[in-house]
């Protein structure tokens, strides 16, 4: 529904839509047509915004009780959990909506990355959801070290030394955010301004975000583009809406059970020691969602080409939409590709593992093994895989596979017949017939060809035979034996003696007559003996040869 086409009915909400025209964008948003094939992989969407309002609201009530200063950070998060109503619930819902919020844009990345859609015309939506991952990963750093635990402290000083090996400005970079020497007071100070504010950032990236993707519409696990609205499309409530709503509902019971039954394991239990300058963690370890591209870092000897490859690792998914050469979007039509998503899935699994672990033996080894594959898959097999692959076919509309139920949509055939059309052509003959059908923009009766699937569907095929008084149809089995089907047509097949007068279906409509077609020399005529058995092994013509009583002589 279009902004034009909403009318408030009352004279408040008719002058307030004049002046900010919210409900008509609301209107908008409860009609946008969706394609109706969307799975549940596609719900994350709206279990990201509620993560997002989750974290801001949670997050402003423990700020109202944090105090930001090396002295006391530590202490004041120990009174929260201890002293403030239901504080221990606001923090383990904030500490592990965090997690909760990067597992969902996992999932919502690698559902792109699986279905194309970060290809063509949605390369913004793709760029400005990247966006949004680093500053969901900024954010998530800067509030780790917020408790200012043993592991907040020397994550932080771990990560933002890295920036010091940028040659010229890193060490004054390092410097500007610790706001100090090392990381002391004012590195805290800042990161919990920071924190404050990167997610209402984030929440105006998301408005942008939506607003970009309701410009070409989503995509849909087919991959292909849809007009709007059609058939292929349904309004987004209250189809979309419950079908989102139950996916959250699923979600909040998970979260649920990290929240009430394992609220510490996704952390650290270092991070219940206070902060000190003077004692080294023997393994120091980010949160989980960051493992994978700490592993990376760590597989380059090299401090810079460590911090390169990093970052490397994140953006180059910015130019992905250039990379993949493929000009199908979709996997499921993407056999080669297919097996290449799946083997990336596992080698940042593996990355993930290595990351946790100690920077030595097997596991560096791995950690390189990955991070090799890792760019291998978007600066090789990747643009590669889209110029070499065959891809298989592509419905021309989501209602193919959604009507047929079947994956191998290119057999799958539809024919639309009108029953009183058909009727009325039935009951024209000659040049009526032809005119009417001229007149409606028709070629060939609907009929006709629903006949003829039908034959095809209960694999049948009829002869006819020919005489000077009539001509009559028999309709057999394909691959019927050829002494079956002359049983049926000849009654002298008993005495071993076969008349054939053969012609083509064609040549006898065209010319009109047995007769006409023996006197053009479309008639071909024999008279033989057979031998029973030998005539055994033979099968009858396929549909679209001579059809009329037609065997070959032994």
């Amino acid at each position: 529904m279009s902004e034009q086409e909403y009318v408030p009915k009352s004279k408040a909400g008719k002058w307030f839509n004049d002046r900010l025209p919210l409900l008509s964008l609301a209107s908008h948003l409860t009609d946008y047509p969706t394609p109706k094939n969307l799975n549940y992989w596609w719900t994350f969407g709206g279990i990201l915004t509620f993560c997002l309002l989750t974290q801001i609201i949670t997050g402003i009530v423990l700020a109202m009780h944090y105090v930001a200063h090396a002295d006391l950070a530590f202490a004041s998060v120990e009174h929260i959990m201890r002293d403030v109503n239901y504080g221990w619930l606001i923090r383990y819902i904030h500490s592990n909506g965090a997690s909760m919020f990067f597992l969902a844009v996992y999932i919502h990345i690698f559902r792109s990355l699986f279905y194309g859609s970060y290809k063509s015309p949605r390369e913004i939506i793709w760029i400005i959801g990247l966006m949004i991952y680093l500053l969901m990963m900024a954010a998530a750093f800067m509030g780790y070290v917020l408790p200012w635990g043993q592991m907040s402290f020397w994550g932080a000083t771990v990560i933002t030394n890295l920036f010091s090996a940028i040659p010229l400005v890193g060490d004054s970079i390092t410097t500007w955010l610790w706001g100090a020497y090392s990381v002391d007071n004012p590195t805290l100070t800042r990161f919990f301004s920071l924190h404050y504010l990167i997610p209402f950032l984030i929440l105006g990236l998301v408005v942008l975000h939506i607003w970009a993707l309701h410009v070409p519409g989503n995509n849909n696990p087919v991959g292909i583009d849809i007009k709007k609205p059609s058939k292929d499309t349904v309004p987004f409530h209250p189809y979309i809406t419950i079908k989102d709503a139950f996916a959250l509902l699923l979600f909040m019971i998970i979260f649920a059970g990290f929240v009430f039954f394992a609220p510490n394991v996704l952390g650290h239990a270092d991070n219940y020691i206070q902060a000190n300058p003077m004692v080294t963690p023997a393994h120091i370890v980010p949160e989980w969602y960051l493992l994978p591209f700490y592993a990376i870092l760590r597989s380059v000897p090299d401090k810079l080409g460590g911090v390169i490859l990093m970052f490397g690792a994140i953006f180059i998914l910015f130019v992905l939409p250039w990379l993949d050469t493929s000009k199908v979007r979709s996997a499921v039509f993407r056999p080669i590709y297919r097996q290449f998503f799946w083997i990336l899935i596992v080698d940042v699994l593996v990355l993930g593992y290595v990351g946790a672990m100690p920077a030595e033996g097997i596991y560096l080894v791995l950690a390189r093994v990955g991070t090799v594959y890792y760019f291998l898959h978007f600066l090789v097999i990747l643009p590669v895989v889209g110029y070499l692959e065959k891809t298989e076919p592509v419905p021309l509309s989501i209602s193919e596979p959604v009507l047929s139920g079947s994956a191998d949509y290119s057999k799958e055939k539809v024919i639309t017949i009108c029953a009183d059309i058909e009727d009325q052509l039935s009951s024209l003959t000659g040049d009526e017939k032809f005119k009417f059908m001229r007149e409606i923009g028709l070629e060939k009766m609907g009929i006709n060809k629903l006949i003829k699937e039908g034959y095809d569907l209960l694999s049948l095929e009829t002869f006819f035979t020919s005489g000077k008084e009539e001509s009559r149809a028999w309709t057999v089995r394909k691959n019927t034996s050829a002494p079956k089907a002359a049983s049926v047509i000849h009654t002298d097949f008993e005495k071993n003696f076969i008349r054939v007068e053969a012609v083509d279906t064609s040549d006898f409509i065209k010319f009109g007559s047995t007769e006409k077609c023996k006197e053009n020399g479309k008639l071909a005529a024999s008279a033989f003996f057979v031998d029973v058995k030998a005539l055994n092994k033979v099968d009858l013509p396929t549909l679209g040869k001579p059809t009329i009583p037609h065997l070959n002589p032994i």
